[in-house]
């Protein structure tokens, strides 16, 4: 299977992107091909940035106009790592954002396992630094108190999608309601079980096999990735419902490959505590850094 690293981006975040691209070049053992996908406009700025060795591809090439007569940027940004598959780059994927970077060195087993295995990133548990103990205490290298379970999700029986169709048909309606967004994924795929069930932090392992059959699904639905962010915006929980109810007896759950800080605040405690990346690599591969007003780009 083909293996490699996508990265959805734009020009705001190149200071982000130039601390990922060198952790790659440092840390990436086996080669695996890079992708950044970004505007048309600013393919040619992020062309003479980054490494000659990175693939960099205009978005627009690949994804439907409507996406940006509908979208904000941040939901415009969710359709365009769904349709990431499309171009048929690789089987299997790492989609990294742009304020994510290694902090140890990696293989491709280390990110996709066994040939032929579908990984997927889902936890119980919130991976951000300053939401639970147990995961602060990874961050200083500890070893786990208490392994959790891996999530085991329960779905009706039947193929199609639950979707509330009259947001889809108003041209008019920009945005779901904030209560019905957070609701609307459970509901399209009919979970019949209350676990919180998490696919995030960034980086996420997509599998294009599974990206085909949902695009088949939506298809037979008559809708597009568009209608989908559309009514909600967590393009991870789209994925990871659908795969979990489509291809769950092939899926791998795995936990999180980075840890997540929110706020400067979590970052300066982290520090205070002894929180380094020595720390952190005993328990993760590297650092999600995902507060747009951090004052700086590394912990």
């Amino acid at each position: 299977m083909r293996s490699g690293l996508a990265c959805k981006s734009f020009i705001d975040d190149l200071p982000r992107v130039r601390v990922l691209t060198r952790s790659i070049l440092e840390h990436n053992n086996d080669d695996l091909p890079v992708t950044f996908f970004v505007p048309d406009a600013q393919r040619i700025v992020f062309r003479n940035t980054l490494p000659r060795a990175f693939d960099v591809i205009a978005e627009e090439e690949f994804v439907e106009p409507r996406c940006y007569e509908w979208l904000d940027g941040w939901r415009q940004q969710q359709v365009v790592k769904l349709c990431l598959h499309r171009l048929g780059l690789y089987d299997r994927f790492l989609v990294v954002d742009s304020d994510n970077y290694f902090i140890r060195d990696f293989s491709e087993a280390d990110l996709f396992g066994a040939p032929g295995e579908m990984r997927i990133v889902a936890t119980t548990e919130n991976y951000a630094y300053g939401a639970e103990p147990e995961i602060d205490a990874l961050a200083l290298g500890l070893p786990r108190a208490s392994i959790p379970e891996l999530p085991a999700l329960r779905f009706g029986a039947g193929r199609g999608l639950m979707l509330p169709r009259c947001f889809l048909q108003d041209t008019n309606y920009k945005m779901c309601p904030p209560d019905l967004a957070a609701a609307v994924i459970p509901y399209a795929f009919d979970r019949q079980d209350g676990k919180r069930v998490r696919f995030l932090p960034t980086p996420f392992i997509w599998m294009t096999p599974v990206l085909k059959a949902l695009d088949a699904l939506l298809a037979e639905e008559g809708v597009t990735y568009v209608d989908l962010i559309h009514l909600s915006p967590w393009e991870v929980d789209w994925y990871g419902n659908f795969a979990f109810k489509f291809f769950g007896a092939q899926m791998t759950p795995v936990r999180p490959l980075f840890l997540h800080f929110t706020l400067d605040e979590h970052l300066q405690a982290a520090r205070q505590a002894g929180v380094t990346h020595a720390t952190l690599a005993r328990n993760f591969l590297g650092v999600a850094l995902a507060a747009r007003h951090q004052l700086d780009h590394e912990l």
